[in-house]
């Protein structure tokens, strides 16, 4: 996604390729976090499992452990999938205005389509 940031800083121009390629991997990065959420939580199902056979206490100290960080680890996974779904907003908000903002040194800047190149190359 850096490429994106460099474009929103104006040191990079995308093409709309560039750009097209970039959202797709935004949803791509959302795909991949729920396959590993799914993942992660089958192996804390089979581990607590296999753990209960070693005993009721065992299992209980496993689970409270998990328990203790759940909450840290769902807001890395909400950050995660955020970030994933910002970048691709701001792919497509950018393919969809290619003609209305121009990339300078400083950051990119509005233009007025009617009397501007475009900023974005095809």
């Amino acid at each position: 996604m850096d490429p994106l940031f460099e474009m929103c800083s104006g040191t990079r121009v995308l093409s709309l390729q560039e750009l097209t390629e970039l959202r797709s991997r935004g949803q791509q990065g959302r795909a991949k976090l729920q396959e590993l959420e799914l993942n992660h939580q089958q192996w804390l199902e089979r581990t607590e499992s296999r753990l209960r056979t070693a005993g009721p206490a065992t299992a209980r100290n496993f689970h409270q452990g998990v328990a203790s960080t759940r909450a840290e680890s769902d807001e890395i996974m909400k950050s995660s999938e955020n970030f994933f779904i910002q970048a691709e907003h701001l792919a497509a908000f950018f393919s969809d205005h290619q003609n209305g903002y121009h990339a300078f040194s400083g950051g990119l800047v509005s233009t007025n389509p009617r009397t501007s190149k475009p900023s974005i190359s095809r």
